[in-house]
């Protein structure tokens, strides 16, 4: 059975168990039964509202947690501190807020953090790849079988002899006697499925993300954005942040694809257990990521859907008040993340590197400039007013930028410059990337 409703525009919304941005508090040991029925939930600057009420005609009606005295007089303090603790957190996932409650000491029925059975069902397209070894192993035959339904035969009839001596080997290799086994492997199915779920929540943003490059693009080429500074520079903030995110958190879900068939090949209690923690520990921030993105997607889908059109002045002011905050932070979790699990951290460049790069790319692209040369500010501004992505950047920050990084001598303030031996190697790196 189905607990999902529609919204105001007639979409489907995902239950309050599936989701990664919504917390129902009828599942927390409250005494106020009023704040019961009501929810936490994230809006697009990820700051956390109580959802009082949320029709499809008349909207949601929401209040900040600090403003519930003032709202619900009557109100607990135990009541108001649990709720504020809750607010904090990043997302409201089932797998997350299984850790943060437990570190809360708030508790819940375990049965309640719980994907709901019809997303469980959903996730059983994805689950071949993640079951095909663990069947194999004590119910293949070795002949490579491929498809679900030659891997369900295999249920259906095994060998009953080799089975039994197969959950042998399996316990010698972990170390858990054939009676644990049980447990052990629903473990497993609860580990997998968590980055199943994660997977398909990332999944489910790709279409909306592909058209969010085309609508950030044109919105670029406005004249009345291109010729602001600040509006390119918030535009050029959004697309880089919402790509590394997207970039990263696909390359973090492929790792752990790649850490279950590494699992499988070298299948012991230690390889297990590193498994589960990795993945385990990546919960909160895998969580944390993808609730801000779907947020903010999803309120940007549902605010410019495909058809409906909006001037410049209404789509920079949208990208700037509702897209920009909170992704700086969430890119700093992004980056906590990868180095947590092995991965490298990737520091997005900072609109004064940006400048600084593009100088270099003008000094030896344009003036064929080499090490030890030096040029005047006033000829090098032409060819800068002439580049179509420099005329958006600061270039007295890009080059206070550079000189910091050694790649310019400063030969004359706002006169002349000197490009020394670091900044031509740079350069040369640039020329030889691009």
């Amino acid at each position: 059975m189905t607990d999902n409703k529609k919204d105001k525009d007639g979409k489907e919304q995902v239950s309050d168990k599936d989701a990664v941005d919504k917390l129902s508090l009828s599942i927390i040991p409250l005494t106020s039964t009023s704040l019961k029925s009501s929810r936490l939930v994230k809006n697009t600057r990820l700051e956390t509202m109580l959802e009082l009420h949320n029709d499809p005609v008349s909207g949601s009606l929401q209040i900040r947690p600090e403003d519930i005295p003032a709202s619900f007089p009557g109100t607990s303090k135990t009541d108001q501190e649990m709720i504020a603790k809750l607010a904090e957190l990043k997302s409201y996932d089932v797998y997350s807020l299984r850790v943060s409650l437990k570190k809360l000491g708030i508790d819940v029925d375990p049965s309640l953090l719980a994907l709901s059975d019809d997303t469980k069902d959903r996730l059983d397209r994805y689950s071949l790849e993640f079951t095909r070894p663990l069947i194999l192993s004590v119910f293949g035959d070795g002949t490579g079988t491929q498809d679900m339904k030659s891997l369900q035969k295999i249920f259906q009839a095994p060998d009953v002899a080799a089975v039994q001596e197969r959950l042998k080997v399996m316990a010698q290799k972990t170390g858990i006697p054939v009676e644990g086994l049980p447990a052990f492997l629903q473990g497993y199915r609860d580990l997998f499925l968590s980055t199943l779920y994660y997977r398909e929540n990332f999944e489910t943003l790709v279409p909306d993300i592909n058209r969010f490059w085309l609508w950030l693009a044109d919105l670029k080429t406005q004249r009345e954005v291109a010729t602001s500074a600040g509006a390119m520079e918030s535009c050029r903030r959004v697309m880089g942040a919402l790509r590394f995110l997207f970039i990263s958190t696909r390359e973090r879900l492929a790792k752990f694809r790649s850490e279950f068939e590494m699992f499988w090949s070298d299948m012991n209690k230690e390889s297990f257990a590193r498994l589960r923690k990795e993945i385990e520990d990546n919960h909160l921030s895998m969580g944390a990521v993808l609730c801000g993105l779907t947020v903010k997607m999803h309120d940007w889908a549902n605010t410019f859907p495909e058809g409906r059109a909006a001037g410049p002045s209404t789509r920079v002011q949208y990208v700037m008040a509702e897209l920009e905050p909170g992704l700086e932070q969430l890119m700093a979790m992004e980056n906590n993340a990868r180095q947590e699990i092995g991965m490298q951290a990737v520091a997005p460049p900072s609109s004064e590197e940006v400048a600084a790069l593009k100088i270099l790319s003008i000094l030896l692209g344009e003036f064929k400039c080499l090490s030890g040369d030096v040029l005047r500010l006033a000829t090098f501004l032409k060819a800068w007013k002439k580049d179509a992505d420099a005329a958006n950047l600061d270039i007295r920050r890009g080059l206070a930028f550079a000189a910091k990084q050694g790649w310019i001598d400063v030969v004359e303030e706002d006169v002349s410059y000197r490009l020394t031996e670091s900044g031509f190697d740079k350069g040369i790196t640039l020329s030889t990337k691009a």
